[in-house]
C-alpha cells in the first residue's frame, strides 16, 4: 500500500491487527484511546456491529458499509482502539456499545459514518469512515483563519451535522476543531456521542467530557450536558476558525475554564453576517441558545435580517449583536443545592447502626450556609480532564480547629502494629490513631469568620501559620489561637489569580503559578522576595518534604530537579530525567529518596533520587489505570494513584509494585479532587469538588481500606483542597462561601 500523507508508521507497541482489521498506520491519540488507519481483511462487511455475545448484524444499505466484492480491496477506515484501563470496566463496555449503536442512527451528511463496533476481547474498538483531510485545528494553525466564504461553508456544514446528530438523540459533548475534518467534499464532524460512555459507569459522573476552551459554561461547571452545549461549542469553533485563536485563549486548564464561565469572548473578528448568530450560540445561559434546527435556519438567512428563535430577544440587525452580547455576558446562575441532612451524609448502601451521631455540616457551622455551587478541579498543577470556576465575590474564611491534645497524635495502633506512617519503636506505648478517633467521634467545626478568598491552602511546618491564596494575593492567618483567628500583616500581592502554596520551612514560602517564586516571611507583615523565579509555565510542580528539592515538569515530558536549599541561589541539578507523554502529577516520598512521575498515558514511573544529580528509574512504569494524581503514604511503603478510582500499590519491592486491595470508586469525572494523608498515615482524606463532599478512609491496612463515618458535606464545589495540620489535630478544607471559596478548619481530636 502507498503511504498515506499524515499517517505515522506503527511502532513496536502498536498492534498489527485488531479483530478482522489490518492496521496500516497511526492517525493519532485521544482521551479514549488510539486511532489507526485500517483496512478490513475478511469478507464480512465492515458495517457489522458486534456485541458481547458475538452476534453481528448488517450495517445497512450504505455502499461503503458492505464488504468488498470479488477482486476489490476493502476501503480504508479509521479504527479507534479503547484504552486498556477503560476496556477492563464492564459498565464502560456496555455503555460504549450502546452509544456506538446510537451513533449509527446519525444521518451521514456532514459526519463520518460509524461502520463497526466490537466490545469482545481485550481491545474494544470502533470503526468509522476514513475522511482524507486535515482537521480544522491543523488547517487553521498551518494556514491561518478561514476566508469569509469558507467560514460560512464551515458554519453551515457543522450546523448541519449537529441537526443530524441531535435528531438521532445523540449529544456530541466534545465538538472542537480537532473533531472536524476538512475533506474535499466539505467539513465532516467525527467522534460524536461516544464520549458519553466515559461518564456512565459507577466510577464516573455526568459532566465534563470535553475540551476546556470549547466547553459550554454549564459543562465546565459540572452540570448535565444537553444539545445546547454542542450549540455553544459550534459558536466557539466558528470563532476559532475566523480568528485563528481559541475563544478564551490558552493557558492552564483552570484559568481557561474560569474565562469560559465568567468572561465574554471577543466577537470582533467575525464577519458581520455571522456575528449575531455566533454570539447567540455562545450565550452563557443555555436556554438562550438556538436549537440546531433553528441555528441552521439562521445561517441560511445570514445575508438577510436575522430572526431570533422563539423566546429569544431579536438582534438589532445583521451586523449589530449588542442585545446578544448582553446575553453572553450575563453570568450563568449557579444551581441551588438540594436540601441535605445536617452533618455526615450517610452512604445510601451503608447500615447506620452504630454510626456516630450527626453534628453540624459545613452549612450548619457559624458563618452561614453557602447556597450556590460551582465545579472545578483539584489544583493548578493537575492538568487533566477537570473543571474549575474562579470566585467572583470575596468570600468568608471560616476557621475551626482542634484542641491540642498531645496524647492523641501517636503513630501506632493499640496492638502496636505500625500504620502507614508509623515508625515508633516496639517499646513505645500504644497510641490512638486518627482513624480510630474518627471512627468514634466525627470532626467538629469551630466558629469564626474572616473575609478573603481561597484557591489553595497550606500550613507552615510548625503549624502556627495558615496561608491561603486567592484573588491574586496570599493571606497569612494565625492558626495558633483558633478561638480568635487573626490575619497576620497585609495580603501579599503575587499577581497570580491561580496559585498553589508550599512552605519550604517556617520562614520561606514558595508560590507556584506561571513561575515558582520564593518569599521570606520571617517578618510576616512585610514578606520579601528571595532569589530568581523558577520557570514553571503550564508545569506540574512538587516539593520534597524537607523543602530542599523542587521537581518541575517540562514541555518535552521530562522532569527537572532543582536544589532550593538556599532559595536565593536555586540551581538545576543535572540533566532532566525521564520522558513521558505529558506529565500530570509528581510526588516525593517523605524521606526524599523516591519521586513518582504520573504520565499522560496513565502510568506511574518511580525514580530513585538518592543521588539528585544522577537519578535512576526503579523498575518499569506501573499501569495505574489512567492516574492523574499520585501520592506516597507517610512511611513511603504505599503509593496512591487516582484515576477513575483510588488505587493502592505496595512498594515493599519498589521495582515491582503490587496492587493492594480493591479500588475505591469515589472519583468524579470533573469538579476537582484532592487527597491527603494524616501525619500518622492511618487516614486518607478525599475531597470531591463536584458534589462538595469530604470523605475519610481508614488505610491503617491499605489492602483493606474502609470508609470512616459519613462524608462531610458543603465543601467547595468548583475546587477541591484539603490539608492536615502538622500535628494531625486539624483538617483545613476548601468550602463554599456564597459564589466563592473559603477555608474551614475541622477538629479531628
Amino acid at each position: 500500500m502507498a503511504v498515506v500523507p499524515g499517517v505515522a508508521p506503527l511502532d513496536e507497541t502498536d498492534p498489527r491487527t485488531v479483530g478482522p482489521y489490518r492496521l496500516l498506520g497511526r492517525l493519532g491519540d485521544g482521551g479514549m484511546g488510539s486511532v489507526y488507519l485500517a483496512r478490513r481483511r475478511s469478507a464480512t462487511g465492515p458495517g457489522a456491529v458486534t456485541g458481547p455475545a458475538g452476534a453481528t448484524r448488517p450495517a445497512g444499505d450504505a455502499g461503503h458499509g458492505q464488504g468488498p466484492g470479488h477482486g476489490q480491496e476493502a476501503p480504508l477506515v479509521a479504527l479507534k482502539v479503547i484504552r486498556p484501563d477503560l476496556a477492563r470496566i464492564p459498565q464502560f463496555r456496555d455503555r460504549f456499545l450502546r452509544e456506538a449503536q446510537a451513533a449509527r442512527r446519525v444521518a451521514q451528511f456532514c459526519t463520518a459514518e460509524v461502520l463497526d463496533v466490537s466490545t469482545e476481547g481485550s481491545r474494544p474498538y470502533l470503526v468509522t469512515e476514513y475522511i482524507d483531510g486535515p482537521t480544522l485545528w491543523e488547517a487553521v494553525r498551518e494556514r491561518g483563519p478561514l476566508p469569509a466564504t469558507a467560514l460560512e461553508r464551515l458554519a453551515v456544514a457543522v450546523a448541519s451535522a449537529l441537526t443530524a446528530i441531535h435528531a438521532a438523540g445523540v449529544v456530541h459533548r466534545d465538538l472542537k476543531p480537532g473533531n472536524i475534518l476538512l475533506s474535499s467534499s466539505g467539513a465532516r464532524v467525527i467522534d460524536f456521542g461516544i464520549a458519553r460512555a466515559l461518564d456512565a459507569t459507577t466510577m464516573l459522573t455526568h459532566g465534563s467530557i470535553g475540551t476546556p476552551g470549547f466547553m459550554a459554561p454549564e459543562q465546565a461547571l459540572g452540570r448535565p450536558v444537553t444539545e445546547a452545549a454542542d450549540i455553544y461549542a459550534w459558536g466557539a469553533v466558528v470563532l476559532f476558525a475566523a480568528t485563528g485563536r481559541p475563544p478564551f485563549g490558552e493557558g492552564p486548564t483552570p484559568a481557561v475554564l474560569h474565562r469560559v464561565v465568567t468572561e465574554t469572548p471577543d466577537f470582533a473578528g467575525l464577519p458581520s453576517a455571522l456575528r449575531s448568530t455566533v454570539t447567540r450560540a455562545m450565550a452563557k445561559n443555555p436556554a438562550e441558545r438556538p436549537t440546531a434546527d433553528e441555528l441552521l435556519l439562521l445561517l441560511h438567512r445570514v445575508h438577510t435580517a436575522p430572526r431570533a428563535p422563539r423566546g429569544a430577544p431579536s438582534p438589532r440587525g445583521s451586523d449589530d449583536a449588542t442585545d446578544l452580547v448582553s446575553l453572553a455576558t450575563t453570568p450563568l446562575p449557579p444551581p441551588r443545592r438540594g436540601s441535605t441532612t445536617a452533618g455526615w451524609a450517610a452512604p445510601a448502601t451503608a447500615a447506620t447502626t452504630g454510626r456516630p451521631a450527626r453534628p453540624g455540616s459545613f452549612a450548619d457551622a457559624p458563618g452561614g450556609a453557602p447556597g450556590k455551587r460551582r465545579a472545578g478541579r483539584r489544583r493548578l498543577a493537575v492538568a487533566i480532564a477537570a473543571a474549575v470556576v474562579a470566585a467572583a465575590a470575596v468570600p468568608v474564611i471560616i476557621f475551626a480547629t482542634a484542641d491540642r491534645d498531645k496524647g492523641t497524635d501517636a503513630a501506632t495502633t493499640p496492638s502496636g502494629s505500625a500504620t502507614l506512617g508509623a515508625s515508633a519503636s516496639a517499646a513505645a506505648p500504644a497510641r490512638v490513631t486518627t482513624a480510630q478517633t474518627l471512627s468514634k467521634v466525627p470532626p467538629s467545626p469551630f466558629a469564626g469568620t474572616f473575609t478573603g478568598s481561597a484557591f489553595s491552602v497550606a500550613y507552615s511546618p510548625n503549624g502556627q501559620i495558615l496561608a491561603t491564596s486567592g484573588d491574586g494575593v496570599v493571606r497569612f492567618w494565625d492558626a495558633s489561637k483558633p478561638d480568635t483567628p487573626t490575619l497576620l500583616g497585609q495580603p501579599l500581592d503575587i499577581h497570580e489569580d491561580w496559585a498553589s502554596l508550599h512552605f519550604l520551612d517556617d520562614r520561606t514560602l514558595a508560590v507556584e503559578g506561571q513561575t515558582v517564586r520564593f518569599w521570606n516571611i520571617t517578618k510576616i507583615d512585610s514578606p520579601t522576595p528571595v532569589g530568581k523565579p523558577v520557570p514553571a509555565e503550564n508545569a506540574t510542580v512538587a516539593f520534597s518534604a524537607d523543602g530542599h528539592t523542587l521537581a518541575v515538569s517540562k514541555e518535552d515530558g521530562t522532569v527537572q530537579l532543582w536544589d532550593v536549599t538556599s532559595p536565593a541561589a536555586a540551581k538545576a541539578l543535572g540533566k532532566p530525567i525521564g520522558r513521558a507523554d505529558g506529565i500530570v502529577d509528581l510526588a516525593f516520598s517523605r524521606d526524599g529518596h523516591r519521586l513518582a512521575v504520573g504520565g499522560g498515558d496513565g502510568t506511574v514511573q518511580l525514580w530513585d533520587i538518592t543521588s539528585l544529580t544522577s537519578p535512576t528509574p526503579v523498575g518499569d512504569a506501573v499501569d495505574a489505570s489512567g492516574a492523574w494524581l499520585v501520592a506516597f503514604s507517610p512511611n513511603g511503603r504505599t503509593l496512591v494513584a487516582v484515576g477513575v478510582a483510588i488505587r493502592f500499590w505496595d512498594l515493599t519491592a519498589p521495582a515491582g509494585p503490587t496492587p493492594l486491595g480493591q479500588p475505591i470508586f469515589d472519583v468524579p469525572s470533573n469538579g476537582g479532587f484532592d487527597i491527603a494523608f494524616s501525619p500518622d498515615g492511618s487516614t486518607l482524606v478525599s475531597a470531591d469538588g463536584l458534589e462538595g463532599n469530604v470523605r475519610f478512609w481508614d488505610v491503617t491496612d491499605p489492602g483493606k481500606a474502609a470508609a470512616i463515618g459519613w462524608p462531610l458535606t458543603g465543601a467547595a464545589s468548583g475546587n477541591a483542597g484539603v490539608a492536615f495540620s502538622p500535628d494531625g489535630h486539624a483538617l483545613a478544607v476548601l468550602v463554599q462561601a456564597g459564589d466563592s471559596f473559603a477555608v474551614r478548619l475541622w477538629n479531628l481530636h
